[in-house]
């Protein structure tokens, strides 16, 4: 897990002709780059994370906690953060 930089020359890749923006950047480099600047044209000044777990592991087969397939590699870590940081509600009256 990184800071993911979000390099102001690959902005220009997700420009559109017939859309406001792509999704899907023009260049066969940067994907993870351009998906966190496809993202960050929509949050504003709310703070967000990119959690790229597209393609990041995938697995043969069973085995332990893993399934054959994409395993969503992060997303557990992810989970566990939030919990952490989680503001407690208020108690009820």
């Amino acid at each position: 897990m990184w800071p993911l930089p979000l390099p102001e020359h690959l902005r220009k890749t997700i420009d559109s002709d017939i859309a406001d923006l792509r999704n899907l950047g023009t260049s066969q480099w940067g994907g993870s780059l351009t998906a966190g600047l496809f993202l960050q044209e929509f949050v504003g000044d709310v703070p967000w994370v990119h959690l790229d777990i597209a393609g990041t592991m995938n697995a043969d087969g069973d085995e332990g906690w893993l399934s054959r397939g994409a395993t969503a590699f992060g997303v557990r870590t992810f989970v566990e953060l939030v919990e952490r940081f989680e503001t407690p509600k208020p108690a009820k009256r």
